[in-house]
């Protein structure tokens, strides 16, 4: 593993643990979740920039194209079922 993967991994499990924390005090409204949902009601700008991070993560490598293209053809006959049985 490079030093990213370290980077990535510890800061995961430093939330995660940070997370755990706030859900075990006494304090109200202090979890991670509670700050994102406060910042994305003030800030849109902030779901989409993880939207953009998280497109950027799983769907960069060559080989999600035939995925994203099955993804897409799925979600097209979705609509068309949805279209004709509702």
């Amino acid at each position: 593993m490079n030093l990213t993967d370290n980077v990535v991994i510890g800061a995961i499990v430093i939330l995660s643990l940070y997370e755990a924390w706030t859900l075990a005090n006494d304090r109200k409204n202090d979890e991670i979740s509670r700050s994102v949902w406060r910042a994305s009601y003030k800030r849109p700008l902030v779901p989409f920039s993880a939207g953009m991070l998280c497109g950027h993560f799983f769907w960069q490598s060559e080989d999600c194209a035939e995925a994203i293209q099955v993804a897409i053809a799925r979600a097209v006959e979705w609509v068309v079922w949805l279209g004709q049985n509702v």
